[in-house]
């Protein structure tokens, strides 16, 4: 970011830009990477479900351990990593039919009832 666009940025704020206004990602560079125009790389994965039910125990031992375990690979200048996590109990049920649904329809084609 060049000295100008540091001076913008507190004046954008307050003038309540859009948030668009202040990307300045420019192009793919590979299928889960992107490159601003600054010239960094931003890297992204998408990790989804779990095997069990996450507690507030379960997920502060994962936090720590992954804490842990990867904040020893960004303790070189230049790297950053963000996380952002979601837990959504009330989506499970749509993603559930969603996934039985195929099963349904073919118990429906051949008379089975099953609710």
């Amino acid at each position: 970011m060049n000295f100008l666009d540091k001076l913008a940025v507190p004046f954008q704020k307050a003038m309540k830009q859009s948030i668009a206004s202040f990307i300045r990602l420019e192009t793919s560079d590979g299928e889960t990477t992107i490159a601003a125009a600054d010239g960094s790389l931003v890297s992204y994965v998408k990790v989804e479900g779990s095997r069990q039910i996450i507690g507030e125990e379960e997920y502060k031992h994962i936090v720590d351990s992954s804490t842990i375990k990867i904040g020893a690979r960004f303790d070189r200048q230049g790297h950053a990593m963000q996380v952002y996590f979601c837990r959504d109990p009330d989506r499970i049920r749509k993603e559930l039919e969603r996934h039985v649904q195929p099963s349904r329809t073919t118990a429906e084609n051949i008379g089975l009832e099953i609710d």
